[in-house]
C-alpha cells in the first residue's frame, strides 16, 4: 500500500520529545533550510512544517513533536535520497547527535515535515501498538474487531500526543470506515 499510494513515511504514535535532548536541533535545522532551501516543502497545502513548530510573536522553534520511531515504516528511497542524505550529513556535522543525544525520531520527523508533502505521510491507524507507558489502539468500532488491545490506553488524544496538532493540519489524517476499506481492500489478506 506504501508503495502504491505514494506514502514514503508511515507512523502510528505522535508524541513530544524530551527538550534537554534537542536544544539546538531546531537552529540546526533552520541554518539546513538557509543552505539547502530548494529541498523544502512550504506550500502550505502541503507542507507538514507547522506540525513541528511553535509559531508566537517571539519567534518559530521546534515544539518537539515527533513521530515515535518505534513504530514508523519508512521508504528506504526516501532515507536514501539526496535531500535526506544533505539534512542527515548536516546535523551530523553539527554535532549534536553526540552532544545532545539528538535521537533518530526527532531527527526522521523534522525530515519527513521538511522533505516530504503531507499525502506522502500515512497515519496507520489500524494496527495498536503497546510500549508502556504509551500505547496507540484504534479506538473506532469498525478497527477493534480485528485489535486486540485496550482502546483506553490510547494516547493519541491525550496531553503530550501530537497527534491533535497533526490533526489541526491534516483533519482527514484518520480515514472514516468507508476510506479505510476502498484503501485497505487490495492488500488485506482473505480467510
Amino acid at each position: 500500500m506504501m508503495k502504491d499510494r505514494g506514502f514514503k513515511y508511515g507512523w502510528n504514535i505522535a508524541i513530544q520529545e524530551i527538550p534537554e535532548t534537542i536544544q539546538t536541533l531546531w537552529a540546526a535545522t533552520r541554518r539546513f533550510l538557509t543552505r539547502f532551501p530548494h529541498y523544502g516543502v512550504f506550500d502550505p497545502a502541503q507542507s507538514l512544517l507547522p506540525w513541528v513548530m511553535q509559531v508566537n510573536a517571539d519567534s518559530d522553534d521546534y515544539n518537539g513533536c515527533h513521530f515515535w520511531s518505534n513504530f514508523e515504516i519508512g521508504s528506504l528511497a526516501f532515507f536514501r535520497s539526496q535531500p535526506y542524505l544533505d539534512f542527515f550529513n548536516h546535523l551530523d556535522q553539527e554535532g549534536g547527535f553526540f552532544y545532545e543525544r539528538w535521537g533518530d525520531a526527532p531527527v526522521h520527523s523534522i525530515a519527513a515535515a521538511i522533505l516530504l508533502k503531507k499525502d506522502e505521510v500515512h497515519f496507520f491507524n489500524d494496527i495498536g501498538y503497546n510500549h508502556p507507558p504509551i500505547a496507540h489502539c484504534p479506538t473506532e468500532s469498525y478497527l477493534q474487531e480485528k485489535c486486540h488491545c485496550d482502546p483506553a490506553i490510547n494516547i493519541d488524544w491525550q496531553d503530550g500526543s501530537c497527534a491533535k496538532p497533526y490533526k489541526d493540519l491534516d483533519p482527514h489524517f484518520v480515514w472514516d470506515e468507508f476510506t479505510y476499506y476502498r484503501e485497505t481492500n487490495p492488500y488485506r489478506l482473505k480467510s
